[in-house]
């Protein structure tokens, strides 16, 4: 699964693997219309320990990180999944890039990352569907991803929009769940304001397909400025209680940014047609192109 991260502008990633005594560093270059960027990550290891089932046709990992010093993520980013040779159905490692759901305190408190992999033909994701993926096994990776949310110390307080389709709830949630705590005053981030409000738009084809529903409720219930609503695109109208069975339109964006006020800021993440029609949507109602935030894959 290629991830694609834009700011409204293009952006076209590459990676270069190099090998020093048995550690690899990456260098990743970043190209848009305006600048071109380069920076070197560490990679790093973590072992599977948890493997699951979520849906018929998503599969969660949990992993912990065995070298937390070289481990740092941002809500609403990806990590970049070495799948080793030595338990690979190929010659050569594969690389895939799946995005995090969790939220960066359980890296910093509980060395923890976790994925959801929705499943394809794609070599890697058939890997991670398989039985090689297993708790015990250990994984090369490398955090990445310039599409986040990471307020700071003296930031201005905006409200959040979030819209997520399908499996794209995977880095959205990452975003949730940092919000909710910052409204929970984590230790591990002072002097962080929290958003204003939080709205999240959530939309799948059916509703075993929305695979992460229960965390985000609670999530509402235990914060009183977080709210969801759910959209159901191949289910029949009134089949599914609290959940509108249609798919995320115009009107329902227009009420959302009503409820938020002014100073929004929106994270999206999708299908590529969900992502091709909405950051237009919300610029013809008022938000401008730099509080726009998506992630597409292909």
């Amino acid at each position: 699964m290629l991830r694609h991260t834009q700011y409204f502008s293009r952006h076209i990633t590459n990676y270069i693997k190099i090998q020093k005594d048995n550690f690899f560093t990456f260098t990743r270059m970043t190209q848009n219309t305006n600048s071109t960027s380069a920076d070197v990550k560490h990679s790093f290891y973590a072992r599977i320990s948890e493997v699951e089932n979520v849906s018929p046709t998503v599969r969660a990992l949990t992993l912990h990180s065995s070298s937390p010093a070289h481990s740092a993520v941002k809500a609403g980013q990806w990590v970049d999944f070495y799948i080793p040779s030595d338990v690979s159905t190929q010659a050569e490692t594969m690389l895939a890039g799946f995005s995090i759901k969790s939220s960066p305190a359980d890296l910093q408190e509980q060395n923890k990352i976790e994925l959801a992999v929705k499943y394809s033909g794609w070599p890697p994701v058939r890997w991670v569907h398989s039985d090689l993926c297993r708790a015990g096994v250990d994984i090369e990776v490398c955090v990445g991803g310039d599409c986040f949310y990471d307020p700071q110390p003296g930031d201005q307080p905006r409200s959040l929009l979030l819209i997520a389709g399908g499996i794209g709830i995977n880095p959205i949630l990452s975003i949730l769940r940092h919000a909710a705590d910052l409204y929970h005053g984590n230790a591990t981030l002072p002097r962080i304001s929290p958003p204003e409000r939080v709205i999240l738009l959530y939309s799948a084809t059916c509703e075993e397909e929305l695979v992460f529903k229960e965390s985000v409720d609670s999530l509402c219930m235990k914060h009183s400025e977080i709210s969801c609503q759910y959209y159901l695109t191949k289910q029949p109208s009134g089949s599914v209680l609290n959940a509108t069975c249609h798919r995320i339109t115009p009107s329902c964006i227009s009420a959302a940014l009503s409820s938020l006020g002014p100073n929004v800021t929106s994270y999206l993440c999708g299908p590529p047609g969900m992502l091709d029609e909405m950051p237009g949507q919300l610029i013809s109602q008022g938000v401008s192109q730099e509080n726009i935030h998506y992630e597409k894959w292909w």
